[in-house]
């Protein structure tokens, strides 16, 4: 079993696969290699700057500078699960889009679920077996706990991940961690006890509808579940959250990343699906008033919480809202 366990690749987000594959099918007589890595690090310093805003701290340009070596074998490494994935052609040197890619970008357009499920598909069936075993134990364990004592990522994390049946070395363990987080697949909570990580899907071996999910694609032996229906009154179940945490008080200013994570964790909403509804709740007018700020928070002392700060919400000026606080209206 220990050998299957192989393959991983740095691919953590999904705007670059969506974005990178965009490029490829813009020009659809071929692209250069460089051409893609030029477009990864652009995106990838959008991210940082994202990321500057959002931890209100600087970083200098010697430092993004001295990334780009590594981001350029990155970036052939995301072309190898694109060609295993029957994403991309290579023909005279010129990366080409397939018949996949345009079906992704189709999707992409009328429903963002819906393309997810298909690059999903494609993944968990590629011979990068990895990513299916990974999905199927998560779920078959629930959660894993990962004690604060052991957060390094050395010899003794690797031990540990071994003992929850993960046959992974920390950085691939964290890698995959990161892409299914982005794809609303799993969530993850930090805190001075401990790590935990938790699954937001269901794996079935018939090929039949949940009504408690509304997506669906097909694995090598079986069928995920993901992205839950939506509650029928979100707004109910985000102020019992947010009071829980304000002591019953009211229009007292929290971390809005601290909100997201309870309601995810109590209610297995992926914190994409949270950001939507939370979207829709400040506009509608009712009972409460659900006002979002912009101000400091606690993420930059849990550094992979950055991850997180990047699919938070944007005011029209481009600074991140990390703060909320809800009144009776």
């Amino acid at each position: 079993m220990t050998e299957r366990w192989k393959g991983v690749r740095p691919v953590r987000f999904r705007e670059d696969v969506y974005g990178l594959l965009d490029l490829v099918a813009r020009e659809g007589k071929g692209i250069t290699v460089e051409e893609l890595r030029t477009c990864a690090l652009r995106m990838r310093l959008e991210r940082e700057d994202r990321r500057i805003k959002a931890l209100q701290k600087s970083i200098s340009l010697e430092s993004k500078k001295r990334k780009k070596p590594s981001l350029l074998t990155k970036v052939e490494q995301i072309l190898r699960v694109f060609r295993k994935t029957n994403m991309i052609t290579t023909e005279d040197g010129l990366i080409r889009p397939t018949q996949n890619t345009k079906k992704l970008l189709a999707l992409l357009k009328q429903d963002g679920i819906s393309a997810d499920a298909f690059f999903l598909e494609c993944l968990v069936n590629s011979d990068f077996t990895t990513y299916w075993l990974y999905l199927k134990q998560l779920f078959k364990s629930k959660q894993i706990r990962i004690p604060s004592s052991i957060s390094e990522r050395d010899k003794r994390l690797r031990d540990f991940i071994y003992s929850q049946s993960f046959p992974l070395d920390a950085w691939s363990f964290f890698i995959i961690r990161d892409l299914f987080y982005d794809f609303s697949l799993l969530n993850y909570t930090i805190d001075q006890n401990d790590q935990l990580i938790f699954s937001l899907y269901s794996i079935k071996n018939e090929n039949v509808a949940l009504p408690s999910f509304k997506y669906r694609f097909k694995g090598p032996d079986g069928y995920l579940h993901f992205w839950p229906s939506e509650p029928k009154d979100f707004v109910k179940l985000l102020v019992k959250v947010y009071l829980s945490l304000t002591e019953n008080r009211w229009n007292r200013m929290i971390d809005l990343i601290v909100l997201r994570e309870k309601c995810s964790c109590q209610f297995g909403m992926p914190e994409r699906q949270f950001d939507k509804l939370l979207q829709q709740a400040v506009k509608q007018e009712g009972s409460y008033k659900i006002v979002l700020s912009v101000g400091m928070t606690d993420i930059f002392s849990r550094t992979t919480y950055i991850t997180k700060a990047l699919t938070l919400p944007y005011n029209r000026f481009g600074l991140p809202y990390s703060m909320i606080r809800i009144g009776i209206g």
